[in-house]
C-alpha cells in the first residue's frame, strides 16, 4: 500500500495516469494498482480573509512573524472546504511525543492560541 498526498493543482487523474505510464514502460508483467481512497488536493487561499484575521492576531499575540504553509497531514478541513467554508488548522503544539501516546501542550500556548480565536473572530465580525 502506497499513501500518495497530492500536491495542490495535481488531480488524482493525473496521478493515476502517471502511475499507469510508469507501469506500462517498465515493462514488468502482473503488476497491477488499484486507487482505494482518493481525494482531490484542497487549500485555503493564504489572502482569505480567515488567514490573515489569524495571521494578524497570532503575530501580535506571540510578537513573531507568521508564515501560513500548507500543511500535506490529513484532516477534516477538507469536508468543510467542499461546503465552501474556508478552513485553516492552527493551534498549540509540542514537537515531543506529537501525534503519540500522552501527547502534551503547554498551557501557556493553549491560552495564547485561545486569545488569537477570539481576537481573529472579532476581526472577521467587525468587533473591535
Amino acid at each position: 500500500m502506497v499513501d500518495c498526498r497530492l500536491p495542490i493543482g495535481v488531480s488524482q487523474d493525473e496521478i493515476a495516469a502517471c502511475v499507469e505510464e510508469i507501469r506500462r514502460e517498465s515493462g514488468v508483467d502482473g503488476v497491477d494498482f488499484e486507487l482505494n481512497y482518493r481525494s482531490e488536493p484542497n487549500f485555503t487561499d493564504h489572502e482569505d480573509p480567515l488567514v490573515l484575521a489569524v495571521k494578524k492576531n497570532v503575530e501580535a499575540f506571540l510578537g513573531t512573524q507568521v508564515v501560513p504553509a500548507y500543511q500535506w497531514a490529513s484532516s477534516d478541513a477538507r469536508d468543510y472546504r467542499r461546503q465552501g467554508i474556508p478552513t485553516i488548522q492552527f493551534g498549540p503544539s509540542n514537537t515531543v511525543g506529537i501525534h503519540s501516546y500522552n501527547e502534551t501542550v503547554e498551557i501557556e500556548d493553549v491560552v495564547t492560541a485561545a486569545k488569537a480565536y477570539v481576537a481573529a473572530v472579532c476581526d472577521l465580525m467587525g468587533i473591535e
